[in-house]
C-alpha cells in the first residue's frame, strides 16, 4: 500500500471536517465525543487507528461554531509577561490586602492538609495521625 501524499492527506482531512459538520451527525458520533475529542485512537494491537487511510484530525470550534481542524486555527495573541519585579504587599491597593491575606492563608492550610493526608497514607503512625488531625482542625 503506497503512502499518501501531503495533498491527499489534506484532502481526506478536509472531507473528515466536512463530515464532522454534517447535520446528520452519524459520522461525527462514531468518531468523536460531544466535545470534539477523537474516540478510539488506537487499534487493539496498539497501532494508531486510521480512518480512510489517515489519522482523524483534532477538532476545535471556530468563531462561527463550526468544527475545524485544530491546527488550522490562527494563532492567538502572544503571551503578555509582567516585569521581573516581584509583586509585594506594597504593590496592592491596601483595601484588597485583607482578602488577599485570607486567600493566601486558606491556600496554605489546604496545602498543609494535603501534605498531612499523603504522609499519613504513606506512613500511618501516631505522629502522622496527629499531624493529620491538626491539619483537619485548621482546615
Amino acid at each position: 500500500e503506497r503512502e499518501l501524499t501531503a495533498a491527499e492527506r489534506k484532502q481526506i482531512q478536509d472531507e473528515h471536517i466536512r463530515k464532522a459538520n454534517d447535520p446528520d451527525r452519524t459520522w461525527f458520533k462514531e468518531h468523536y465525543d460531544p466535545l470534539g475529542r477523537r474516540r478510539h485512537l488506537l487499534n487493539a494491537d496498539g497501532t494508531t487507528k486510521l480512518v480512510d487511510g489517515v489519522e482523524l484530525p483534532q477538532l476545535a470550534k471556530n468563531a462561527g461554531g463550526k468544527w475545524v481542524a485544530a491546527h488550522d486555527l490562527p494563532s492567538g495573541p502572544s503571551e503578555i509577561k509582567t516585569g521581573k519585579t516581584a509583586f509585594t504587599s506594597n504593590s496592592v491597593n491596601p483595601a484588597n490586602l485583607p482578602a488577599l491575606d485570607q486567600t493566601a492563608k486558606n491556600r496554605k492550610v489546604g496545602m498543609d492538609l494535603t501534605t498531612a493526608e499523603k504522609a499519613f497514607e504513606e506512613h500511618p503512625s501516631t505522629a502522622t495521625q496527629k499531624a493529620l488531625d491538626d491539619a483537619q482542625n485548621a482546615y
